[in-house]
């Protein structure tokens, strides 16, 4: 059977002592070893984790950019409108769009895409894009989550349901006006 755990008190001044202790050069200290192994574990998790962009990277200077983002069913909600920064690479986009709309943070990475205005159409933004947009910035790229499994189907039905309501209310919006007029005739004899 195991000893309990030894606590060794730390000194009265907490005023001097920092909140985090760093454990660089701290080999004698069994959690210490711990800490390090842990951290030098790969990462498994889903989604994966997009790291912070260096934005003073010595560059050119970067292009400021409106994103929309457009909610479309099984997302509720309206267009929502962030200003950034333009991303060099889409990975890096998706790390600003993320910070300006915390809702699409429910989303891997892989589902989040751009899409660009030409013409009064919307058309997806390809990975092979990024590369000439350094030149020729968009000044506005729509945001959106890409569909998964059953949610076209699951619109449709959705829009198909919401036409049938708004029909049934229609019609039922002019035979009450009828008997209503109706009515009235037969009370004017």
């Amino acid at each position: 059977m195991s000893g309990l755990p030894q606590y060794r008190r730390e000194p009265e001044e907490s005023d001097t002592t920092p909140l985090f202790k760093s454990y660089a050069g701290a080999e004698s200290d069994p959690s210490a070893a711990h800490l390090q192994a842990v951290q030098g574990q790969s990462s498994t998790s889903y989604p994966p984790v997009i790291a912070a962009p260096d934005l003073d990277d010595g560059g050119p200077a970067r292009k400021s950019i409106i994103y929309t983002f457009v909610p479309r069913y099984p997302i509720r909600g309206s267009e929502e409108n962030a200003t950034g920064v333009l991303g060099r690479t889409k990975e890096e986009t998706i790390y600003f769009v993320l910070r300006g709309f915390p809702r699409l943070q429910d989303y891997p990475p892989d589902r989040i895409e751009f899409l660009k205005d030409i013409r009064g159409d919307r058309a997806i933004v390809m990975n092979e894009a990024w590369a000439g947009f350094k030149d020729d910035a968009p000044r506005q790229l729509y945001v959106r989550v890409r569909d998964g499994p059953g949610d076209a189907a699951a619109r449709r039905k959705f829009r198909t349901r919401q036409a049938i309501l708004i029909s049934t209310g229609c019609i039922s919006g002019a035979m009450v006006f009828l008997l209503f007029c109706v009515w009235i005739a037969t009370l004017k004899r």
